[in-house]
């Protein structure tokens, strides 16, 4: 993990230590590449390191700050209604959507009182979204 995280540097190319480095960093960078399906793999095949190629995937398929999928999400969860769900199948898709959208939130409080604040916050605002869609019957 240190190859991928940055941990393990490459000493200099003059260090003894050099050549033991550069095997595990191809090997890892192997394994790396030979996870990826052929069309995502072709652009990660020129690159140095292992570490170059993990921050490159993350950047590019990280799911943390990804706007685009949360914004999808949140409107796919506000349009949504129970119509013909049962209550238990509407709370299920609400309560799914939730945990993904949570998932794709990158807020980090300053403090344990705003986290603690933040988290009423949140699930009041969704329990007054689930009430709202329930069907009036």
């Amino acid at each position: 993990m240190g190859y991928v995280d940055g941990k393990i540097q490459a000493p200099n190319t003059i260090d003894p230590s050099y050549d033991q480095w550069e095997i595990t960093n191809s090997l890892i960078i192997g394994w790396l590449i030979h996870s990826m399906i052929p069309e995502i793999r072709e652009g990660y095949l020129s690159m140095d390191t292992a570490q170059d190629i993990w921050e490159a995937v993350t950047t590019t398929y990280s799911r943390k700050g990804n706007f685009s999928q949360a914004f999808e999400l949140r409107r796919s969860i506000e349009q949504s209604v129970q119509g013909e769900m049962t209550i238990l199948q509407y709370f299920t898709f609400l309560s799914n959507g939730w945990k993904r959208l949570d998932h794709l939130q990158d807020y980090k409080p300053i403090c344990p009182t705003n986290s603690a604040g933040y988290q009423g916050f949140v699930a009041q605002e969704r329990v007054f979204k689930f009430l709202e869609g329930l069907n009036v019957e």
